[in-house]
C-alpha cells in the first residue's frame, strides 16, 4: 500500500503528465496556424538580418568584435537550413490573413527557392570559416557574397517594401 505522501506524489506526477500532454497538443495546433507560421518566419528573417548587421559593423570597423563573426555567421547558416520549412503552402501573400512579403513564386518554383536558401547556408558557412582567420577585409568580401545570396532569394521571391 502507498502512504499518503506517495499517493499525493503519484497524483501530482499524473497531473503533470496530463498537463504536459495538453500543452503539447495546444502547441501542435498553434504551429499549424498560418498567422503564427508567418510571424515565426518573419522573426527568423529578422534574426538573420541582425546577424548580418552585426558582421557588417565589424567589417566596417565600427566595432572590434571580429571574434564574434563566426558565431553570427554560423547562426545565419543554421537559420538558412530551416528556411524552406518556414514556407508551408497557405502562408503566401494574402493567404493567411496577415501581411507577408512572400511571393507566390516561392511555391511555383520551389526547387529554385530551396536552392537559394541552400546557397545562403553555404555562403554563411564559408563566412564562418573566413572569420576564423580574423582578416577583416576577407570577412567583408565574404559578407558581400552572403549579401548576394540574400538577394538571390529576395529578388525573385519577396515583394519589395514600399520606400
Amino acid at each position: 500500500m502507498l502512504g499518503r505522501k506517495h499517493k499525493l506524489a503519484l497524483i501530482g506526477m499524473v497531473a503533470a503528465i496530463g498537463l504536459g500532454a495538453g500543452l503539447g497538443g495546444g502547441l501542435a495546433q498553434a504551429a499549424d496556424d498560418g498567422k503564427n507560421v508567418i510571424a515565426y518566419r518573419q522573426n527568423v528573417m529578422k534574426g538573420i538580418a541582425a546577424h548580418i548587421t552585426q558582421i557588417a559593423m565589424v567589417a566596417k570597423g565600427e566595432v572590434s568584435f571580429a571574434g564574434h563573426v563566426a558565431a553570427n555567421a554560423t547562426a545565419m547558416a543554421n537559420a538558412a537550413k530551416i528556411i524552406p520549412e518556414l514556407f508551408p503552402k497557405g502562408t503566401g501573400e494574402g493567404e493567411a490573413g496577415v501581411p507577408t512579403e512572400a511571393k507566390a513564386e516561392i511555391w511555383k518554383d520551389w526547387d529554385k527557392f530551396a536552392a537559394a536558401a541552400k546557397n545562403l547556408e553555404a555562403q554563411a558557412t564559408k563566412l564562418a570559416e573566413v572569420a576564423g582567420g580574423g582578416d577583416v577585409g576577407a570577412i567583408g568580401a565574404q559578407l558581400g557574397e552572403v549579401g548576394k545570396a540574400c538577394g538571390g532569394c529576395h529578388e525573385p521571391f519577396r515583394t519589395k517594401k514600399p520606400e
